[in-house]
């Protein structure tokens, strides 16, 4: 019974059409050719989805810490230097600063070269949350709503905001210790 197995084969393949072997090894290198393509379409748009992941989340990270220092400067300051309103009007003269007024302006243009650079290459609602932690800090410091203990609490809930809505938009899972 095997060799008529055997037989049988050989007498198949000697039956084919010549032309068969070439028009399958084709259409296989073909298919294996579309394959290649598809999944490098795939990978392609995959890579470009996530190419600005690691600037998004260095961004927001240097932007929640800009926010911060910026706060803690403002409460220094603000013991001993005019409003923040004065100084935007130009009502107070920049020889008359001290060195804590010009750590806060420092950190409020850094807070706001970080929010810039979100705004261009963040997804909007990554844009909108930063956009809660760097507003919360410029209008604390225009009004001087408060000192340091009564603003951090809003400015946590805000960058914890935005710290939870990049985890989200790089695809890692919330944190349940950052969690409101």
């Amino acid at each position: 019974m095997r060799t008529d197995l055997i037989l049988i084969t050989t007498a198949a393949a000697q039956s084919a059409p010549w032309w068969g072997v070439s028009a399958f090894t084709l259409g296989g290198v073909a298919l294996t050719a579309f394959v290649a393509i598809a999944i490098d379409k795939r990978k392609a748009k995959r890579d470009d989805e996530r190419r600005w992941h690691d600037q998004v989340r260095l961004e927001a990270a240097q932007l929640v810490r800009a926010c911060f220092e910026a706060l803690e400067a403002l409460h220094t300051a603000s013991q001993h230097e005019p409003r923040m309103r004065d100084l935007l009007d130009g009502a107070v003269r920049a020889k008359k600063l001290t060195n804590a007024t010009r750590k806060h302006i420092g950190h409020l243009k850094e807070a706001r070269a970080h929010f810039d650079n979100l705004s261009i290459i963040a997804p909007e609602d990554v844009v909108n949350s930063a956009s809660a932690v760097y507003g919360h800090v410029i209008t604390t410091a225009v009004n001087r709503a408060g000192a340091l203990p009564e603003t951090m609490p809003t400015h946590r809930k805000h960058s914890r905001n935005l710290i939870n809505t990049v985890r989200r938009e790089i695809g890692i899972k919330e944190s349940k210790n950052s969690r409101s």
